[in-house]
């Protein structure tokens, strides 16, 4: 089978300290640390370099509820998760940083979508015609790269 090279960038969003930058740093460097650096965190000061930060994204990934926390909030109910996945035609998918339990799925579900949308949408060459969505994603390409933006 010849290697498949798909352009995807992929954006991770949400409030502050729900789990982005853990789920980034177990899926690229396959860490986990408990007190991470904040960042942007969607804060207004930050305003100004979201919509770069967004510009060219095929996929996003939300973030919603960190467990850690989750004593300390009320628990989304899944038949309101349900409900939103049905609306806006997306998918959830529920993952630990800390476990390292549902990382690579999730990373390896968001490629597979893009490329089987792409392909339904005719945007990548004919090469795409002998994809077959059952062949295992190789994300060490993706690991390699480790590069932001």
């Amino acid at each position: 089978m010849s290697n498949l090279l798909v352009d995807l960038k992929v954006i991770i969003i949400g409030n502050s300290s729900v789990g982005k930058t853990c789920i980034f740093n177990r899926f690229i460097n396959d860490t986990y640390k408990d007190n991470t650096s904040s960042d942007t965190a969607g804060q207004e000061r930050f305003e100004s370099i979201t919509s770069v930060y967004y510009r060219n994204a095929k996929a996003a990934i939300l973030c919603y509820v960190d467990l850690l926390e989750e004593e300390k909030t009320k628990k989304i109910p899944e038949e309101y998760l349900d409900k939103i996945s049905k609306k806006f035609n997306i998918a959830t998918h529920e993952t630990s940083s800390k476990e390292n339990i549902g990382i690579n799925e999730l990373f390896t579900k968001v490629v597979k979508d893009h490329i089987m949308e792409s392909k339904n949408n005719n945007d990548i060459s004919n090469m795409m015609n002998q994809f077959n969505p059952d062949y295992e994603i190789d994300v060490f390409d993706i690991k390699q790269k480790n590069q932001c933006c």
